[in-house]
């Protein structure tokens, strides 16, 4: 199964898993803190019975995948490109939309299934009044506000820091070895003063936009984005497996060069990128107060940086370091060639420096 399938599937169970707790809770500040004080009826049978379980669960699974698709439809669709306000809106009307269609499933297959008596579920249905389906509309409302917050905020710090933050795995400084690759557009001022500020952007956001999914495919981290420049970052264990390091460079220049015409047609130009890459200790902490972040502190960062800028200097793609030259199989399928031992600017001691192309 694919990483990007995985990730998926997981990003899916969560959100139903987020639903059933989100309708648990809903059923103990409702029912349960209340129920010395509710009259003797058909309700109160059917929330003291089984059913209620299994209609908690059909319903949050059914409004989670519902969830999860229109989440998936926003992302992937033209929508995701309006203004903010016009995001939240298309949402919270499908939201809207879903949560009741669940409801009507629900109830639907209750019936067809003759799992409770279709005369009492009837009768449920007219006991039930206007303010108690205003109080779940609210609530439901004020559930799906969190979780898009969430959602929102894991992106923003990156795919998992969101809970690495919440646990505090990085409120004390702490060593970690880690692979940095600063990845660059080629004669980015050139492209900049042809397209303008604003059509520039737009150039750079698909670029970007067409990384994505070989991030996730080749197990990177976005550590930051700088002006037209991208740092990406890997656990030794997932850089050096499979050289998914490599791999990514490579699988990017191979997707930026199927989708020319489409650069071309746009933009009238086509991206093209270099990357300079290292590998060592850095040090990972919390910064910041008003605007908190996960930092990483090392001279690994600052090398990767000036071999690429090297990449201009020998007119190649992709510069690594000696030390991730010695992380990675010999037998990986790619042509390298000593490019020498390099006085980087900033950095008192020479280093080894090695092209890669592909064989």
């Amino acid at each position: 199964m694919k990483r990007k399938t995985i990730i998926k599937f997981q990003h899916w169970l969560v959100i139903i898993l987020y639903w059933i707790v989100v309708f648990y809770l809903y059923y103990l500040v409702a029912y349960w803190g209340t129920q010395e004080f509710i009259a003797q009826n058909i309700i109160k049978e059917y929330l003291t019975s089984s059913y209620i379980h299994l209609e908690i669960i059909l319903q949050a699974s059914l409004f989670g995948s519902m969830f999860y698709l229109i989440s998936l439809f926003i992302n992937n669709s033209r929508i995701k490109r309006k203004s903010f306000g016009t995001v939240i809106l298309v949402q919270s009307a499908l939201y809207a939309i879903s949560v009741t269609v669940a409801g009507v499933l629900v109830f639907l297959i209750f019936l067809y299934l003759n799992i409770y008596p279709k005369k009492e579920l009837i009768i449920m249905q007219n006991l039930l009044s206007y303010h108690f389906y205003m109080s779940l509309a609210i609530y439901i409302s004020l559930a799906i506000l969190l979780l898009n917050f969430l959602m929102e905020v894991d992106k923003k710090f990156g795919p998992g820091n969101l809970f690495k933050l919440s646990i505090g795995k990085y409120h004390k400084p702490r060593d970690e070895k880690r692979i940095f690759m600063f990845l660059d557009l080629k004669n980015s001022t050139g492209i900049a003063e042809e397209l303008g500020h604003r059509l520039y952007s737009r150039f750079i956001r698909d670029c970007f936009h067409d990384l994505t999914d070989l991030i996730i495919r080749y197990r990177a981290e976005i550590y930051q984005f700088v002006g037209d420049e991208v740092v990406l970052s890997w656990s030794i264990k997932n850089g050096v497996k499979h050289d998914n390091c490599l791999k990514l460079f490579f699988a990017y220049c191979h997707h930026l060069e199927d989708k020319r015409n489409h650069y071309l047609k746009n933009y009238n130009t086509r991206p093209i990128f270099k990357a300079g890459m290292d590998v060592g200790v850095v040090t990972v902490s919390e910064i910041g107060d008003i605007k908190r972040e996960i930092a990483y502190h090392g001279d690994v960062l600052n090398t990767a940086a000036r071999i690429q800028e090297q990449c201009s200097v020998y007119d190649k793609k992709l510069l690594i370091s000696d030390n991730l030259n010695d992380l990675l199989s010999e037998e990986n399928g790619y042509i390298k060639q000593a490019v020498g031992r390099l006085k980087l600017r900033g950095k008192n001691k020479d280093v080894d420096v090695f092209s890669l192309e592909l064989n």
